[in-house]
């Protein structure tokens, strides 16, 4: 039987404390794609009200590895911030360019969520994922 989002939201926020303190929410999960959202909230911002780097990078590489599904490691990844990514939410979606037996590669942006529904483009990640052994 599939795992539902909410389950995986539960699971991943256990078995990792830090996604329980930004409380990211499995969307969905399969396929070689993910989605994950991000509520924001004050305490997630830098200075000038955007997400801060950090928490914009955090969810790209969880997504990415989520996208995967094998338990597995980050290696590397790149991260261009486009513009400051704010909103009432952060949506990101990931998907798997490559997958092989050594190194999977997977794409994630990061969009701002507006109170209209509307995604603003905020970072496009490249990440290089290592099966986890």
């Amino acid at each position: 039987m599939p795992i539902t989002p909410e389950e995986l939201t539960r699971r991943i926020r256990q078995a990792t404390p830090f996604l329980e303190t930004l409380g990211v929410e499995v969307v969905s999960a399969g396929d070689d794609e993910a989605v994950i959202r991000l509520p924001m909230r004050k305490e997630l911002t830098q200075d000038v009200g955007f997400a801060h780097g950090g928490v914009v990078g955090a969810l790209a590489d969880l997504t990415a590895n989520m996208a995967w599904r094998p338990p597995s490691l980050t290696v590397e990844y790149k991260i261009n911030f486009l513009r400051g990514a704010k909103g009432k939410e952060l949506i990101c979606r990931a998907r798997l360019l490559r997958k092989g037996s050594t190194v999977t590669i997977s794409q994630s942006e990061v969009f701002g969520v507006d109170d209209d529904g509307n995604e603003h483009l905020a970072a496009v990640c490249m990440a290089t994922l290592a099966p986890y052994k």
